[in-house]
């Protein structure tokens, strides 16, 4: 992936507004169909306007999940 970490951060941003939509659709415990598709949108529309290809959203998500399963386990 050919990207920068300012590049990196924005679209971090811009995902993370998006779940946070997400935990205020899901406080009643469910997602509506209507929400479920306006949240899918929302991430898809981000991840277009940063010209990000299936594959860096793959190569991302393959170098950050061992990075996650590291924090879950500290904070155990």
């Amino acid at each position: 992936m050919k990207r920068t970490l300012k590049e990196l951060i924005a679209i971090a941003n811009e995902l993370k507004a998006a779940y946070t939509s997400y935990q205020t659709a899901a406080t009643d415990g469910r997602i509506t169909l209507d929400e479920g598709l306006a949240l899918a949108g929302d991430v898809i529309a981000i991840l277009n306007k940063h010209n990000v290809t299936l594959a860096e959203l793959q190569e991302l998500l393959g170098e950050v999940k061992p990075v996650l399963e590291l924090l879950n386990a500290v904070q155990k």
